[in-house]
């Protein structure tokens, strides 16, 4: 992605159950200002919900703090569409590359398999002294 993207979008909201709408709100929008595809944005929608859905369910405060802050960045530039949510969480237990989908009959635990099927790039970063930053990327298609 060019160091320079041609649109750029950043919010703070509260790690709490409402993210999860005001965050598709925000991807909406930079999606249609950035001019991304009904299936670029469907593809995002999915990944950066399951991404969220997990922090509102799993993610623990770091000490006394409250649960905090969620940022969210969005970038688009001809080539990628690049989204990162940071968090001031506990780090995550979490390995990407041993993802898988679980049973079929499983109750639980699809979501970053998801993520890592209809995302071109997914990172997971522990930050020293707690938070977590989960990076999302698609390609664009050209065509």
């Amino acid at each position: 992605m060019p160091s320079e993207p041609h649109s750029a979008r950043r919010v703070a909201m509260p790690a709490d159950p409402a993210m999860l709408e005001r965050a598709a709100g925000e991807l909406a929008a930079f999606a249609a200002a950035s001019g991304l595809t009904g299936d670029e944005l469907a593809r995002l929608d999915l990944a950066l919900g399951e991404v969220l859905a997990n922090i509102v369910a799993h993610a623990r405060p770091v000490g006394d703090a409250e649960r905090g802050m969620v940022e969210l960045r969005l970038s688009a530039g001809p080539d990628a569409v690049l989204v990162t949510v940071e968090d001031r969480a506990a780090v995550a237990a979490v390995d990407l590359s041993a993802v898988s989908m679980p049973a079929e009959d499983a109750e639980s635990g699809r979501g970053l398999a998801l993520a890592l099927a209809v995302l071109d790039g997914f990172a997971h970063d522990g930050r020293e002294g707690g938070g977590n930053r989960w990076t999302l990327r698609l390609d664009r298609r050209r065509g």
